[in-house]
Protein backbone atom coordinates (compact mmCIF):
# COMPACT_ATOMS: atom_id res chain seq x y z
CA UNK A 1 0.00 0.00 0.00
CA UNK A 2 1.29 3.52 -0.87
CA UNK A 3 2.64 5.62 2.00
CA UNK A 4 -0.09 8.28 1.72
CA UNK A 5 -2.78 5.60 2.15
CA UNK A 6 -1.31 4.91 5.59
CA UNK A 7 -1.66 8.53 6.74
CA UNK A 8 -4.88 7.85 8.68
CA UNK A 9 -2.92 5.61 11.05
CA UNK A 10 -0.53 8.45 11.93
CA UNK A 11 -3.13 10.91 13.21
CA UNK A 12 -2.76 10.14 16.93
CA UNK A 13 0.13 11.84 18.71
CA UNK A 14 -0.34 10.00 22.03
CA UNK A 15 2.79 7.86 21.64
CA UNK A 16 5.14 10.58 20.35
CA UNK A 17 3.94 13.06 22.97
CA UNK A 18 4.75 10.52 25.68
CA UNK A 19 8.20 9.85 24.20
CA UNK A 20 8.88 13.56 24.06
CA UNK A 21 7.83 14.07 27.68
CA UNK A 22 9.65 11.06 29.14
CA UNK A 23 12.87 10.86 27.12
CA UNK A 24 13.41 13.93 24.94
CA UNK A 25 12.34 17.23 26.52
CA UNK A 26 14.60 18.93 29.05
CA UNK A 27 13.31 19.52 32.56
CA UNK A 28 12.85 23.13 33.70
CA UNK A 29 15.12 22.66 36.73
CA UNK A 30 17.93 21.50 34.41
CA UNK A 31 17.56 24.61 32.24
CA UNK A 32 17.49 26.89 35.28
CA UNK A 33 20.64 25.41 36.86
CA UNK A 34 22.58 25.61 33.61
CA UNK A 35 21.55 29.17 32.81
CA UNK A 36 22.34 30.49 36.28
CA UNK A 37 25.85 29.05 36.31
CA UNK A 38 26.76 29.31 32.64
CA UNK A 39 25.88 32.96 32.18
CA UNK A 40 27.87 34.21 35.14
CA UNK A 41 30.94 32.10 34.27
CA UNK A 42 31.04 33.32 30.66
CA UNK A 43 30.41 36.93 31.70
CA UNK A 44 33.31 36.75 34.16
CA UNK A 45 35.68 35.19 31.62
CA UNK A 46 34.81 37.81 28.98
CA UNK A 47 35.40 40.61 31.49
CA UNK A 48 38.85 39.22 32.17
CA UNK A 49 39.51 38.90 28.42
CA UNK A 50 38.77 42.63 28.12
CA UNK A 51 42.03 43.32 29.93
CA UNK A 52 43.42 43.00 26.40
CA UNK A 53 42.95 46.49 24.91
CA UNK A 54 42.31 45.36 21.33
CA UNK A 55 39.82 42.69 22.36
CA UNK A 56 37.94 45.22 24.50
CA UNK A 57 37.74 47.50 21.46
CA UNK A 58 36.41 44.88 19.01
CA UNK A 59 34.19 42.74 21.27
CA UNK A 60 30.51 43.43 20.57
CA UNK A 61 28.42 40.85 22.40
CA UNK A 62 28.05 37.18 23.17
CA UNK A 63 25.40 34.93 21.66
CA UNK A 64 24.30 31.75 23.38
CA UNK A 65 23.83 29.38 20.47
CA UNK A 66 23.68 25.68 19.73
CA UNK A 67 20.74 23.29 20.01
CA UNK A 68 20.10 24.07 23.71
CA UNK A 69 19.06 27.64 22.90
CA UNK A 70 17.45 26.65 19.60
CA UNK A 71 15.08 24.37 21.48
CA UNK A 72 16.22 21.23 19.66
CA UNK A 73 18.48 19.76 22.35
CA UNK A 74 17.80 16.27 23.69
CA UNK A 75 19.20 14.51 26.72
CA UNK A 76 21.10 16.02 29.61
CA UNK A 77 22.42 19.50 28.67
CA UNK A 78 26.19 19.07 28.77
CA UNK A 79 27.42 20.88 25.63
CA UNK A 80 26.88 24.52 24.72
CA UNK A 81 27.96 26.89 21.94
CA UNK A 82 28.71 30.54 22.66
CA UNK A 83 29.61 32.93 19.85
CA UNK A 84 31.98 35.78 20.66
CA UNK A 85 30.93 38.42 18.16
CA UNK A 86 33.75 40.64 16.92
CA UNK A 87 33.59 43.87 14.92
CA UNK A 88 36.96 44.90 13.54
CA UNK A 89 37.81 48.65 13.62
CA UNK A 90 37.65 49.09 9.84
CA UNK A 91 35.12 50.68 7.51
CA UNK A 92 32.62 47.87 6.83
CA UNK A 93 31.38 49.73 3.74
CA UNK A 94 34.77 49.04 2.15
CA UNK A 95 34.65 45.32 2.91
CA UNK A 96 34.20 43.10 -0.15
CA UNK A 97 32.57 39.69 0.32
CA UNK A 98 32.94 37.12 -2.43
CA UNK A 99 32.10 33.46 -2.86
CA UNK A 100 34.94 31.10 -2.03
CA UNK A 101 35.84 28.31 -4.46
CA UNK A 102 34.53 25.93 -1.82
CA UNK A 103 30.74 26.25 -1.79
CA UNK A 104 29.19 27.42 1.46
CA UNK A 105 32.28 29.49 2.29
CA UNK A 106 33.18 33.10 1.55
CA UNK A 107 36.24 35.33 1.26
CA UNK A 108 36.33 38.63 3.16
CA UNK A 109 38.54 41.43 1.83
CA UNK A 110 39.19 44.06 4.49
CA UNK A 111 39.25 47.03 2.09
CA UNK A 112 42.38 48.28 3.87
CA UNK A 113 45.29 49.85 2.03
CA UNK A 114 48.53 49.17 3.97
CA UNK A 115 50.06 52.31 2.43
CA UNK A 116 47.24 54.55 3.64
CA UNK A 117 46.39 53.73 7.25
CA UNK A 118 43.85 56.08 8.84
CA UNK A 119 44.47 54.97 12.42
CA UNK A 120 48.01 53.54 12.33
CA UNK A 121 48.02 52.08 15.86
CA UNK A 122 44.67 50.30 15.56
CA UNK A 123 45.14 49.41 11.91
CA UNK A 124 48.42 47.69 12.74
CA UNK A 125 46.50 45.42 15.09
CA UNK A 126 44.06 44.63 12.29
CA UNK A 127 46.90 43.98 9.83
CA UNK A 128 48.07 41.14 12.08
CA UNK A 129 44.81 39.37 11.18
CA UNK A 130 45.18 39.81 7.40
CA UNK A 131 47.11 37.98 4.69
CA UNK A 132 49.37 39.72 2.18
CA UNK A 133 46.41 40.51 -0.08
CA UNK A 134 44.48 42.18 2.75
CA UNK A 135 41.96 39.33 3.15
CA UNK A 136 40.94 38.47 6.70
CA UNK A 137 42.90 35.34 7.56
CA UNK A 138 40.86 32.85 9.59
CA UNK A 139 43.99 31.11 10.89
CA UNK A 140 45.40 34.36 12.26
CA UNK A 141 41.98 35.30 13.63
CA UNK A 142 41.68 32.03 15.55
CA UNK A 143 45.27 32.25 16.79
CA UNK A 144 44.66 35.78 18.06
CA UNK A 145 41.57 34.67 19.98
CA UNK A 146 43.36 31.58 21.28
CA UNK A 147 46.17 33.70 22.70
CA UNK A 148 43.71 35.92 24.59
CA UNK A 149 41.80 32.93 25.98
CA UNK A 150 45.03 31.21 27.01
CA UNK A 151 46.39 34.28 28.81
CA UNK A 152 43.05 34.87 30.54
CA UNK A 153 42.79 31.32 31.86
CA UNK A 154 46.46 31.05 32.82
CA UNK A 155 46.10 34.18 34.95
CA UNK A 156 43.62 32.31 37.17
CA UNK A 157 44.86 30.40 40.24
CA UNK A 158 45.82 26.85 39.31
CA UNK A 159 44.52 23.84 41.22
CA UNK A 160 45.91 20.54 39.98
CA UNK A 161 45.54 20.49 36.18
CA UNK A 162 42.62 22.94 36.25
CA UNK A 163 42.07 26.62 36.94
CA UNK A 164 39.95 28.10 39.70
CA UNK A 165 37.38 30.79 38.92
CA UNK A 166 35.69 32.25 41.99
CA UNK A 167 32.53 34.34 41.63
CA UNK A 168 31.21 35.67 44.94
CA UNK A 169 31.08 32.50 47.10
CA UNK A 170 30.87 30.05 44.20
CA UNK A 171 33.90 28.23 42.84
CA UNK A 172 34.24 26.76 39.34
CA UNK A 173 37.03 24.57 38.04
CA UNK A 174 37.94 25.29 34.41
CA UNK A 175 39.95 23.43 31.80
CA UNK A 176 40.39 24.63 28.21
CA UNK A 177 40.54 22.26 25.22
CA UNK A 178 41.08 23.79 21.77
CA UNK A 179 39.07 22.20 18.96
CA UNK A 180 38.43 23.47 15.43
CA UNK A 181 37.22 27.08 15.28
CA UNK A 182 36.12 26.87 18.91
CA UNK A 183 37.83 26.70 22.28
CA UNK A 184 36.12 24.17 24.50
CA UNK A 185 35.82 25.05 28.17
CA UNK A 186 35.18 22.22 30.57
CA UNK A 187 33.45 23.87 33.51
CA UNK A 188 32.93 21.96 36.75
CA UNK A 189 30.29 23.23 39.17
CA UNK A 190 30.60 22.95 42.94
CA UNK A 191 28.18 19.99 42.93
CA UNK A 192 30.54 18.08 40.62
CA UNK A 193 28.45 18.54 37.45
CA UNK A 194 30.54 19.21 34.34
CA UNK A 195 29.59 20.95 31.11
CA UNK A 196 31.53 21.71 27.94
CA UNK A 197 31.25 25.14 26.35
CA UNK A 198 32.49 25.92 22.85
CA UNK A 199 33.64 29.53 22.69
CA UNK A 200 33.54 30.50 18.98
CA UNK A 201 34.94 33.81 17.67
CA UNK A 202 32.81 35.12 14.78
CA UNK A 203 32.48 38.18 12.56
CA UNK A 204 29.07 39.77 12.05
CA UNK A 205 27.81 41.31 8.80
CA UNK A 206 24.66 42.88 7.39
CA UNK A 207 25.62 42.79 3.71
CA UNK A 208 23.83 40.40 1.36
CA UNK A 209 25.83 37.35 0.39
CA UNK A 210 26.35 36.73 -3.34
CA UNK A 211 24.36 33.77 -4.76
CA UNK A 212 22.42 33.25 -1.54
CA UNK A 213 19.59 30.69 -1.63
CA UNK A 214 16.24 31.50 0.03
CA UNK A 215 16.99 35.22 -0.14
CA UNK A 216 13.28 36.07 -0.14
CA UNK A 217 12.84 34.07 3.08
CA UNK A 218 15.85 35.83 4.62
CA UNK A 219 14.54 39.34 3.89
CA UNK A 220 11.26 38.87 5.77
CA UNK A 221 12.97 37.68 8.96
CA UNK A 222 13.51 40.00 11.91
CA UNK A 223 17.21 39.20 12.19
CA UNK A 224 19.14 40.48 9.16
CA UNK A 225 22.71 40.11 10.38
CA UNK A 226 24.64 36.92 9.73
CA UNK A 227 27.96 35.51 10.87
CA UNK A 228 31.22 34.36 9.34
CA UNK A 229 32.92 31.53 11.25
CA UNK A 230 36.63 30.63 10.96
CA UNK A 231 35.90 26.95 10.32
CA UNK A 232 39.00 25.15 8.99
CA UNK A 233 38.74 23.34 5.66
CA UNK A 234 41.34 21.15 3.95
CA UNK A 235 40.34 21.02 0.28
CA UNK A 236 41.00 24.56 -0.93
CA UNK A 237 44.31 26.17 -1.89
CA UNK A 238 43.23 29.47 -0.32
CA UNK A 239 41.80 27.79 2.76
CA UNK A 240 43.21 30.41 5.14
CA UNK A 241 40.79 33.04 3.76
CA UNK A 242 37.70 30.79 3.53
CA UNK A 243 35.02 31.52 6.13
CA UNK A 244 31.88 29.46 6.73
CA UNK A 245 28.61 31.38 6.66
CA UNK A 246 26.30 30.99 9.64
CA UNK A 247 22.63 31.97 9.97
CA UNK A 248 21.95 30.74 13.49
CA UNK A 249 19.58 33.55 14.49
CA UNK A 250 17.56 33.20 11.27
CA UNK A 251 17.26 29.43 11.69
CA UNK A 252 16.20 29.88 15.29
CA UNK A 253 13.53 32.36 14.18
CA UNK A 254 12.18 30.02 11.48
CA UNK A 255 11.97 27.11 13.93
CA UNK A 256 10.28 29.32 16.53
CA UNK A 257 7.51 30.08 14.03
CA UNK A 258 7.01 26.36 13.53
CA UNK A 259 7.08 25.04 17.09
CA UNK A 260 6.06 21.49 16.21
CA UNK A 261 9.16 21.17 14.01
CA UNK A 262 11.42 21.42 17.04
CA UNK A 263 9.71 18.43 18.64
CA UNK A 264 10.11 16.44 15.40
CA UNK A 265 13.81 17.34 15.22
CA UNK A 266 14.30 16.19 18.81
CA UNK A 267 12.56 12.89 18.06
CA UNK A 268 14.77 12.36 15.01
CA UNK A 269 17.85 13.01 17.14
CA UNK A 270 16.59 10.48 19.65
CA UNK A 271 16.22 7.89 16.88
CA UNK A 272 19.74 8.71 15.66
CA UNK A 273 21.21 8.26 19.14
CA UNK A 274 19.34 5.00 19.72
CA UNK A 275 20.66 3.60 16.42
CA UNK A 276 24.18 5.01 16.98
CA UNK A 277 24.22 6.92 13.69
CA UNK A 278 27.13 8.98 14.93
CA UNK A 279 27.93 10.46 11.51
CA UNK A 280 24.55 12.17 11.29
CA UNK A 281 25.24 15.57 12.83
CA UNK A 282 22.45 17.42 14.61
CA UNK A 283 22.76 20.22 12.06
CA UNK A 284 22.06 17.76 9.23
CA UNK A 285 18.76 16.82 10.89
CA UNK A 286 17.83 20.47 11.40
CA UNK A 287 18.67 21.26 7.77
CA UNK A 288 16.52 18.39 6.51
CA UNK A 289 13.64 19.89 8.50
CA UNK A 290 14.27 23.41 7.14
CA UNK A 291 14.40 22.13 3.56
CA UNK A 292 11.21 20.13 4.09
CA UNK A 293 9.45 23.25 5.38
CA UNK A 294 10.24 24.89 2.04
CA UNK A 295 8.86 22.00 -0.01
CA UNK A 296 5.81 20.95 2.02
CA UNK A 297 3.41 23.59 3.34
CA UNK A 298 1.69 20.97 5.51
CA UNK A 299 4.89 19.80 7.23
CA UNK A 300 4.72 20.62 10.93
CA UNK A 301 0.97 21.21 10.86
CA UNK A 302 -1.69 18.90 12.19
CA UNK A 303 -0.47 15.51 13.35
CA UNK A 304 3.06 15.51 14.74
CA UNK A 305 3.27 11.77 14.04
CA UNK A 306 2.47 12.26 10.37
CA UNK A 307 5.09 15.03 10.12
CA UNK A 308 7.60 12.76 11.84
CA UNK A 309 7.01 10.14 9.14
CA UNK A 310 7.50 12.80 6.46
CA UNK A 311 10.78 13.71 8.12
CA UNK A 312 11.81 10.06 8.25
CA UNK A 313 11.12 9.62 4.52
CA UNK A 314 12.88 12.89 3.68
CA UNK A 315 15.98 11.82 5.60
CA UNK A 316 15.98 8.50 3.76
CA UNK A 317 15.67 10.27 0.39
CA UNK A 318 18.50 12.64 1.36
CA UNK A 319 20.84 9.75 2.14
CA UNK A 320 19.81 7.79 -0.97
CA UNK A 321 20.84 10.75 -3.13
CA UNK A 322 23.87 11.40 -0.90
CA UNK A 323 23.09 15.10 -1.02
CA UNK A 324 21.87 17.52 1.64
CA UNK A 325 21.70 21.09 0.28
CA UNK A 326 22.69 23.79 2.75
CA UNK A 327 19.51 25.82 3.36
CA UNK A 328 21.23 29.13 2.57
CA UNK A 329 23.26 27.87 -0.42
CA UNK A 330 21.70 24.98 -2.31
CA UNK A 331 24.95 24.36 -4.21
CA UNK A 332 26.70 23.33 -0.99
CA UNK A 333 26.24 19.65 -0.09
CA UNK A 334 26.60 19.30 3.68
CA UNK A 335 27.30 15.58 3.29
CA UNK A 336 30.44 16.13 1.20
CA UNK A 337 32.75 14.76 3.92
CA UNK A 338 30.73 11.68 4.86
CA UNK A 339 31.86 8.19 3.96
CA UNK A 340 29.62 6.88 1.17
CA UNK A 341 29.56 3.38 2.61
CA UNK A 342 28.38 4.75 5.96
CA UNK A 343 25.68 6.82 4.22
CA UNK A 344 24.50 3.73 2.36
CA UNK A 345 24.37 1.66 5.55
CA UNK A 346 22.27 4.24 7.38
CA UNK A 347 19.94 4.72 4.39
CA UNK A 348 19.37 0.96 4.27
CA UNK A 349 18.53 0.93 7.97
CA UNK A 350 16.12 3.82 7.45
CA UNK A 351 14.44 2.01 4.56
CA UNK A 352 13.89 -1.05 6.75
CA UNK A 353 12.53 1.10 9.59
CA UNK A 354 10.07 2.89 7.31
CA UNK A 355 8.91 -0.36 5.72
CA UNK A 356 8.52 -1.96 9.16
CA UNK A 357 6.43 0.96 10.41
CA UNK A 358 4.24 1.00 7.29
CA UNK A 359 3.61 -2.74 7.56
CA UNK A 360 2.82 -2.67 11.27
CA UNK A 361 1.18 0.65 12.10
CA UNK A 362 -2.37 -0.54 11.36
CA UNK A 363 -2.21 -3.19 14.08
CA UNK A 364 0.56 -1.91 16.35
CA UNK A 365 0.25 1.72 17.54
CA UNK A 366 3.55 1.35 19.43
CA UNK A 367 5.64 0.48 16.38
CA UNK A 368 7.23 3.95 16.07
CA UNK A 369 8.16 3.86 19.76
CA UNK A 370 9.85 0.50 19.24
CA UNK A 371 12.03 2.11 16.56
CA UNK A 372 12.89 5.31 18.44
CA UNK A 373 13.55 3.88 21.91
CA UNK A 374 15.82 1.20 23.26
CA UNK A 375 14.24 -1.82 24.96
CA UNK A 376 14.42 -0.43 28.49
CA UNK A 377 12.92 2.90 27.46
CA UNK A 378 10.17 1.19 25.48
CA UNK A 379 9.19 -0.92 28.50
CA UNK A 380 9.04 2.21 30.64
CA UNK A 381 6.90 3.99 28.06
CA UNK A 382 4.50 1.07 27.74
CA UNK A 383 4.18 0.84 31.52
CA UNK A 384 3.48 4.58 31.87
CA UNK A 385 0.83 4.57 29.15
CA UNK A 386 -0.93 1.50 30.49
CA UNK A 387 -1.12 2.29 34.19
CA UNK A 388 -4.50 1.76 35.84
CA UNK A 389 -6.18 5.15 36.44
CA UNK A 390 -6.17 4.61 40.22
CA UNK A 391 -2.39 3.99 40.22
CA UNK A 392 -1.77 7.13 38.20
CA UNK A 393 -3.88 9.19 40.60
CA UNK A 394 -2.07 7.75 43.64
CA UNK A 395 1.30 8.56 42.08
CA UNK A 396 0.22 12.11 41.36
CA UNK A 397 -0.96 12.52 44.97
CA UNK A 398 2.33 11.15 46.25
CA UNK A 399 4.28 13.57 44.11
CA UNK A 400 2.22 16.49 45.38
CA UNK A 401 2.82 15.42 48.99
CA UNK A 402 6.58 15.22 48.44
CA UNK A 403 6.67 18.66 46.88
Amino acid sequence: MEAHNKDKYFKSDKILNAINKLFVSLQDYEKKEINQNLHQVIDEIIEKMKEDTFFKKVFQRKLFGGSFYKGTKIGVPEEFDIDIIIKLPINYEDIKISICEHKGFINIHSGLNPNNLINPKMDREVLKLLDNSMYIDQNKFRSWMESIVTITIHNLPKKGNKYLLKINNTEYMIRVIKSGPAFTFEIEFMNGKKINVDLVPVLEFSKNIPHMSNLSEFKILKKQNWFAIPKPITINKQKHICWRTCFYEQEKEILSKNGQIKQIIRLMKKLRDTKNWNNIASYYIETIALNLLQKDSLFGKGSCTLSFMKMLRSMHSTLIHQCLPYYWNNDFNLLYKLNLIEIRNISNQLRRIIEHIDRSIENDPYIIAKCILNEEEYNQLYFELNKPPSETENNENSICMII
